[in-house]
C-alpha cells in the first residue's frame, strides 16, 4: 500500500503537475482545491501527509489549525509561491508542520520534501 497524501492547491496546473510527480514517486494522491475541501479530505482520509498551498486564495492561521485538528497525525507540508523564509514566518508556532517549500523550488525538491515527511 502506498502512503496517502492529500494535495490541496487552487492552481489547477500546479496541482496536476505535482500530483503526477508524487504518484510517480510512489505516493497515493487525492487532490482538492479549497480550504473546505482540504478539511473534508483530511478528516475522511486521515492521510500520512497533507500538502497545502498556503494562500488559497487567502491564508488565516485558523484555516491551517482546522485542517490539523481533523487529522492530527497527518504531517502538513506547506507549499507557497512565496519564499521559504516568508512562508515559514507565516506558520511559526502552528502544530503539524513537517516542511515548508516554495513553488519557486525545482519540482523534484518539493517531491523530496513530501517523501521525507511521509517517511
Amino acid at each position: 500500500m502506498f502512503p496517502s497524501v492529500v494535495l490541496c492547491d487552487d492552481a489547477p496546473g500546479f496541482r496536476l503537475m505535482l500530483a503526477s510527480l508524487l504518484e510517480e514517486a510512489g505516493l497515493s494522491v487525492s487532490v482538492c482545491s479549497t480550504w473546505d475541501e482540504a478539511v473534508e479530505c483530511a478528516e475522511t482520509m486521515q492521510p500520512r501527509a497533507i500538502v497545502l498551498d498556503l494562500w488559497m486564495p487567502t491564508f488565516e492561521a485558523t484555516l491551517l489549525r482546522r485542517v490539523h485538528s481533523v487529522s492530527p497525525r497527518s504531517v502538513i507540508v506547506v507549499v507557497s509561491s512565496m519564499s521559504v523564509e516568508e512562508s515559514t514566518r507565516s506558520v511559526v508556532g502552528l502544530d503539524g508542520i513537517g516542511a515548508v517549500v516554495s513553488k519557486r523550488d525545482p519540482p523534484k525538491s518539493i517531491v523530496a520534501a513530501v517523501k521525507e515527511a511521509v517517511a
